[in-house]
C-alpha cells in the first residue's frame, strides 16, 4: 500500500509483533546512523530521488528530494533536502 507522511514524521510497518507496544522517538539533537563522506574521497556522482524512491532528472523548487552521493571509492551517503 501507500501512505502520506508529513514532514518530520515517519512510520513503521511491523509484522509478527504486538505493535501496540512499539514506541520510538527522535529529536533533531540525536545522532543518526547515516554515513559521512571524507574530503579525501571525492564525490563522483549525485543522484536525486523523489520521496517515493523514483529517480528524477528534473528538480522543482521547494520540493523535497532524497540526494544520494557516490564517492570515487564507491561509498554512498543519502540525505533529504529541499531544493
Amino acid at each position: 500500500g501507500t501512505a502520506t507522511v508529513q514532514a518530520f514524521e515517519s512510520f513503521v510497518i511491523a509484522t509478527g509483533i504486538d505493535a501496540g507496544n512499539l514506541r520510538s522517538s527522535f529529536s533533531a539533537e540525536e545522532a543518526t546512523a547515516l554515513p559521512t563522506i571524507s574530503g579525501d574521497d571525492p564525490v563522483v556522482r549525485t543522484e536525486y530521488y523523489n520521496l517515493q524512491g523514483v529517480r528524477v532528472t528534473s528538480l522543482r523548487s521547494s520540493s523535497p528530494y532524497i540526494v544520494k552521493t557516490i564517492t570515487k571509492s564507491g561509498k554512498t551517503a543519502s540525505r533529504v533536502e529541499i531544493r
